[in-house]
């Protein structure tokens, strides 16, 4: 069917710049700073290398040497589950990021994580007090206007949802990325991300 810019649709890894967004802001206003370690806010998760704890800045930026998904998730997404992450609650999120060790020195080597910038919105959440989409609500999208934007599921019930599909031209369902949210769990317009960029 013919989409226009307020056709709503999973944004994916877009949603990092505003989890990105978020940690600057916390920082302009003294709620946190980048060098903090992770274990501050998450307190059973020690995510180290060498004796250096991961830092807010290292997961920000890739550099916390962390892989790109939970092993948990690996084997849903490889039997290509119509929703791998859809039981990966912060509980699981946590539990995971104890039992993983960062394969690289940190701020070494950048390696593209989702793991990383969910553990980072986590910690954005933990240190505010509120939820993850909350704070992405009420900091980024309500000042800067992005009235069709929020850290949700794709209803597929909505007109204006744009359903993805995949190589083989197949609809395939909305993802409900639970603690992975922060890495992709935007739903937006054109129109919006338009806003967002300017």
């Amino acid at each position: 069917r013919q989409l226009d810019t307020s056709a709503r649709f999973e944004i994916g890894s877009v949603t990092k710049t505003f989890t990105a967004t978020l940690l600057a802001d916390m920082v302009l206003r003294g709620e946190l700073s980048l060098d903090d370690r992770l274990v501050e806010y998450l307190p059973g998760v020690s995510a180290s290398r060498a004796g250096e704890e991961v830092t807010l800045l290292d997961l920000a930026t890739h550099s916390a040497g962390l892989p790109r998904v939970p092993r948990e998730v690996l084997l849903p997404a490889i039997l290509q589950s119509p929703d791998p992450y859809r039981r990966f609650d912060e509980r699981r999120l946590e539990a995971a990021a104890s039992r993983t060790r960062p394969r690289s020195r940190l701020g070494e080597v950048a390696r593209y994580s989702n793991f990383g910038v969910a553990l980072l919105g986590h910690a954005l959440a933990v240190a505010a007090g509120r939820r993850y989409a909350d704070l992405i609500a009420e900091r980024i999208l309500a000042p800067l206007g992005l009235s069709d934007s929020a850290v949700a599921i794709l209803d597929e019930a909505d007109p204006q949802a744009a359903r993805g599909h995949d190589a083989f031209a197949f609809a395939v369902p909305p993802w409900n990325l639970a603690a992975i949210a922060p890495a992709g769990g935007i739903v937006s317009t054109a129109a919006d991300m338009e806003r967002w960029l300017r």
